[in-house]
């Protein structure tokens, strides 16, 4: 009778293509908990400086997935990149896409909230709405592109 090695599958290995370390730690417990090897992009040693000058969420995430992949020599490496940003109807959907650098440079958190309750002063009900946006984008070496888009809605009624 023969024995079988204990042959264990090895662990699916994902590049997160952002250097936002909050981002990266919510997405390492969800990666952990399906037996997936999430990586840094500060853990492979190549933190780019990717220009997101798409007009839209998809095309900043594939600009990331993108640099990242033509950087990159792993074939079986999985990429995944994500944009996102709050949309504001009664202020026209700003500040949509280039939520991060509404005021023409980078913001941080406190900056956008405090700027969007300034544009909302005056603001009652429905007028207050808004909603959050964000696209995943993965490639899988081998595959087509795939885009997720999740909308949150947001209200205070």
């Amino acid at each position: 009778m023969t024995q079988k090695k204990n042959q264990t599958k090895p662990k699916t290995k994902i590049l997160f293509a952002t250097s936002n370390p909050g981002k990266l730690t919510e997405a390492s417990i969800f990666a952990k908990s399906a037996g997936v090897n999430l990586v840094s992009v500060k853990d492979i040693g190549l933190e780019l400086d990717v220009d997101e000058t798409g007009d839209t969420y998809e095309e900043n995430s594939l600009l990331k997935v993108m640099a990242y992949a033509d950087q990159l020599m792993e074939p079986d490496l999985i990429i995944i990149a994500d944009d996102g940003g709050i949309e504001i109807p009664v202020l026209g959907n700003a500040p949509g896409v280039h939520s991060r650098r509404w005021k023409g440079y980078p913001m941080t958190d406190q900056e956008i909230i405090d700027h969007c309750l300034e544009q909302l002063d005056g603001k009652k009900g429905g007028e207050r709405d808004a909603q959050f946006i964000s696209v995943v984008t993965v490639k899988i070496p081998g595959h087509p592109v795939k885009y997720f888009r999740v909308r949150v809605f947001l209200s205070d009624r």
